[in-house]
């Protein structure tokens, strides 16, 4: 009858010390504060103008080994580019390119360069932003983003800052 007592007792007393709580992180950046590398990958559909638009982007978190490619429809011509510098600042980007491949009136030429801004405001996309500005050269370094000027019709960004 005395035994119930003591285990009783001796579970409390157990219970009463504190313990090591083990976190575990995940592993990409060694820290555990998320990804290892700035990300920005997604599609859209605007209505104003009439465009769609794919980019799948990432870097380093400090901007190096940016790579990705890029893909804007609009008004009759379309192009494709390659990733030459991405910028991460919370739910906004930059990513600057080359454009690789050109085809229709009025679309880029090869060679030349593009900057595309990207704003994630969540999940499935709604009030996210785009805009794509077409420069004469391929940026190496990405201008601080900006809020972009449209809203998607449909489609989703999704924007990851490294840091």
């Amino acid at each position: 009858m005395r035994r119930l007592p003591v285990v009783a007792l001796s579970a409390v007393v157990l219970a009463a010390i504190p313990t090591i709580a083990t976190a575990k992180h995940s592993p990409e950046n060694g820290q555990g504060k998320g990804p290892k590398h700035d990300l920005v990958v997604g599609s859209a559909r605007f209505s104003v103008p009439v465009a769609r638009v794919r980019i799948n982007a990432k870097s380093g978190p400090n901007g190096q080994n940016p790579r990705g490619h890029f893909f804007l429809a609009q008004a009759g011509w379309q192009f494709r580019g390659s990733v030459t510098c991405v910028l991460v600042v919370g739910n906004q980007a930059s990513v600057g390119g080359r454009v690789t491949k050109s085809s229709g009136v009025g679309g880029p030429p090869v060679g030349s360069g593009f900057i595309q801004l990207t704003e994630d405001n969540g999940s499935p996309g709604r009030n996210d932003r785009s805009q794509t500005i077409l420069v004469p050269n391929p940026p190496a370094t990405c201008p601080v983003p900006t809020t972009p000027a449209l809203v998607l019709a449909k489609g989703n960004y999704v924007v990851k800052d490294a840091t």
